[in-house]
């Protein structure tokens, strides 16, 4: 089969334009620590396909950011044919418990995600389509990374609850909400995050 003529870039076969135009611009890790400051148990709202606390991102005096990674992957992967959707529906809930004075320790990156449209004859786009996430680094500045934590999970199971670890936490599978969310949340800077530690009451 003789050559289309067309420029590629890299073994996906994709045109430069595929490639270049929607490379992933990836900011900082930001290390987060959650602490149990209160006097009982707190629950922490958990990703349905993660066991990572649901945190957002926001600029001091704006709106929360689209910082969360798309489910299926980003554009630069659409691009050619790399999209990977997880297999069947994730945990419909789950709560994480922290015992009074416990730690729980994750991350999360410093990085927005913007909707951008792929060019139709982009190698992936029969089996991503067009339309996808590319991640661009947070511009430098002061934001705000706040997760939701409630008193008590609610559950359409019972006990509505868990036996914590050693380290004081565990997690509550089959938690429909956490009762009476409330954000909590630390601040932290870019382009030199330093560790956030976040105190629950």
């Amino acid at each position: 089969m003789g050559s289309t003529g067309a420029d590629t870039s890299g073994s996906t076969g994709a045109p430069d334009r595929c490639v270049a135009d929607f490379e992933d611009d990836w900011g900082p890790t930001v290390q987060v620590t959650v602490v149990n400051g209160a006097a009982e148990p707190r629950y922490l709202l958990l990703e349905e396909c993660a066991l990572a606390p649901v945190a957002t991102i926001e600029g001091l005096g704006s709106d929360p950011l689209p910082t969360r990674l798309p489910g299926c992957g980003t554009c630069s992967e659409f691009a050619g044919g790399g999209c990977v959707c997880p297999d069947g529906p994730c945990f419909a809930g789950r709560a994480l418990r922290l015992d009074p004075g416990a730690t729980y320790p994750f991350s999360v990156s410093a990085t927005t995600f913007v909707a951008r449209t792929l060019p139709e004859d982009c190698p992936g786009v029969d089996l991503c389509g067009v339309d996808c996430w590319q991640a661009q680094a947070l511009a430098d500045g002061t934001y705000e990374v706040s997760v939701l934590v409630g008193a008590k999970p609610a559950c359409d199971l019972d006990p509505c609850d868990c036996a914590p670890d050693a380290t004081g936490s565990c997690t509550v599978d089959g938690a429909l909400d956490v009762f009476e969310p409330v954000p909590a949340a630390g601040t932290f800077t870019v382009p030199d995050p330093q560790p956030v530690e976040i105190v629950l009451e």
